[in-house]
C-alpha cells in the first residue's frame, strides 16, 4: 500500500472515532468504489493495507470508464444515447466509436481522458481513469478530510458512550453537546472515580 493512503487511512480511522459515525462511515466500500470506479474488492483490499493486484493500463482505463459512465446514468437519469451524443458532440468521434467508450470496449486516446472525466463527472480528472487504485481511493479519502467535520447528533452521542435508547421527546430538544454533557454526567454518577470514599 503507498504510504499516502496508509496515512490518511490512520487520520481518517481517528476521524471516525472521534466522531462516532454510523450510516455516514466514509469507508464504506460501496460508496468509496462508486466513487473511485474501482471494483468493490480492490477498495476492500486497500482498505485492509493490500496491494491489490495490477492491470493492465488499458484495462484500467476501459473498466474505470465503464463504472463511472453506470453511475453517472443512474446519478442523473441521462439515457446511454443521449450520452453517447454528448461524447460525439464534443470529442468529435463517431457515435459508435464514443459508445465502446462508454461501454469499457475500447480504449479511448490519452487526449479524450481530460473532456470524458468532465462529462462523467470524474474526480480528479483525467488521472481517475489512469492512476493506480491506491492513489485514487487516496485522493478521494483525502477530500474526506478536508471537507468540514459535521456537527455531532444525538444519535452520535448515544453511540460514543454505548446508550442504546432514550426518551427523545425529554431530550431532543438538547443540542447535541448538551446532551453529551447530560450523559457524562450520568454515566460519571453511575463509575464514580476508583480514589473516591463512598
Amino acid at each position: 500500500m503507498e504510504p499516502e493512503l496508509h496515512e490518511t487511512l490512520e487520520r481518517l480511522h481517528r476521524r471516525i472515532e472521534e466522531q462516532c459515525l454510523g450510516s455516514s462511515d466514509p469507508l464504506d466500500p460501496c460508496a468509496l468504489a462508486r466513487r473511485t470506479a474501482l471494483p468493490r474488492a480492490t477498495v476492500e483490499a486497500l482498505l485492509r493495507g493490500e496491494n491489490p493486484e495490477p492491470h493492465r493500463a488499458g484495462h484500467r482505463v476501459s473498466d474505470r470508464l465503464k463504472a463511472f459512465t453506470r453511475t453517472h446514468l443512474e446519478d442523473t437519469g441521462q439515457t446511454l444515447p443521449d450520452l453517447v451524443s454528448q461524447v460525439h458532440d464534443q470529442l468529435g468521434v463517431s457515435r459508435r466509436r464514443a459508445r465502446g467508450f462508454l461501454n469499457g470496449k475500447s480504449t479511448p486516446h490519452p487526449s479524450h481522458l481530460p473532456r470524458l472525466a468532465a462529462i462523467l463527472g470524474a474526480e480528479g480528472g483525467a488521472e481517475s481513469f489512469t492512476a493506480p487504485p491506491a492513489q485514487v481511493l487516496n485522493r478521494v479519502l483525502e477530500a474526506e478530510l478536508t471537507e468540514p467535520r459535521r456537527p455531532a447528533t444525538i444519535e452520535d452521542v448515544m453511540r460514543k458512550h454505548g446508550v442504546l435508547h432514550t426518551d427523545l421527546r425529554l431530550h431532543g430538544t438538547m443540542a447535541a453537546d448538551q446532551f453529551e454533557q447530560f450523559i457524562t454526567k450520568i454515566i460519571e454518577s453511575l463509575n464514580p472515580p476508583t480514589g473516591d470514599k463512598q
